[in-house]
């Protein structure tokens, strides 16, 4: 196990990141402490959504990170999504994980699957969720949950999902893929950088599920350029570029990809302006915030 975060393991629980919080506040858990259940009854995601979290189909794990950026809440989710994508593909280099800012992993599928996720042709596999705790003495922390699906969850409304058996054979068990994850999470323990750093904004940029498609967040629409360095999204409309720091993006549909252009970032994380036409993204160009 890694030595900088404590993993606890239990067979069940309601949810890994109501306990975890609930032991930060209590004061019995603290930075680099880390919960993982085989099975969720009532797992958590984003606004608060439900995560289907069945017995041994996926990793639900959740991690208590310290020092909050809280003047870029949009790096953390990144940055637990960068870190997650690598640990896979250090299992599989040519499992691709893609990023949808500002908190989900995918995997792009093949054509039978009927266009997978809002006709982006890949799958979502994971998602991060990140919360702000206070405990009873000291600086407010981060609980960090992380729901990777190993097996694709069937049901409604789950048809947009996927599983790392996909990519990933053999496919590890849920423990052993968790400590798998745990050494690239530990940088993350004694909080998240202040801003992305030039190669992470560099491999968000070759990820990204949405970039160059058409996209509507928090009652604009746009075009996504890519993210700046702290955190936000980069829209483009009709009025320049907007930054959006918080919200879900969805895809227009039968807007399709921009073409790939050559990855140029700044010291403030801006790409080059998007060129004006448009056709499909190739296979080979891959496709927030704290609350």
């Amino acid at each position: 196990m890694n030595p900088g975060i404590r993993l606890h393991e239990v067979d069940r629980v309601s949810s890994t990141q109501t306990r975890l919080a609930a032991r930060v506040r209590q004061g019995r858990a603290g930075a680099g402490d880390a919960l993982r259940a085989d099975l969720q009854t009532e797992g958590r995601g984003r606004s608060g959504g439900s995560w289907r979290s069945d017995a041994g189909g996926g990793v639900w794990l959740s991690v208590v990170l310290g020092a909050p950026r809280l003047d870029a809440p949009g790096v953390l989710p990144l940055s637990l999504g960068l870190a997650v994508a690598r640990a896979v593909e250090a299992l599989e280099p040519r499992a691709s994980l893609l990023v949808k800012w500002p908190n989900d992993l995918f995997v792009e599928l093949s054509g039978e699957e009927g266009g997978g996720w809002r006709g982006t042709g890949a799958g979502k596999v994971g998602g991060i969720l990140c919360e702000l705790v206070h405990p009873p003495l000291g600086a407010p922390v981060v609980v960090a949950g992380i729901g990777l699906n190993l097996r694709a969850p069937s049901g409604p409304g789950l048809s947009g999902t996927a599983g790392l058996d996909r990519v990933l054979d053999p496919c590890p068990t849920p423990g052993g893929l968790a400590r798998v994850l745990l050494p690239g999470l530990e940088p993350l323990v004694a909080g998240a950088p202040a801003r992305l750093s030039h190669e992470d904004l560099e491999e968000l940029h070759r990820r990204s599920l949405l970039r160059g498609r058409r996209v509507e967040v928090g009652g604009h629409s746009g075009r996504v350029e890519g993210v700046d360095a702290h955190g936000a999204l980069l829209l483009e409309d009709a009025s320049g570029t907007r930054r959006i720091l918080g919200g879900s993006l969805r895809p227009l549909l039968g807007t399709p990809h921009g073409p790939a252009r050559p990855v140029e970032v700044d010291g403030e994380g801006r790409h080059p302006p998007p060129a004006p036409a448009a056709e499909p993204r190739t296979p080979s160009t891959p496709a927030g915030g704290i609350r």
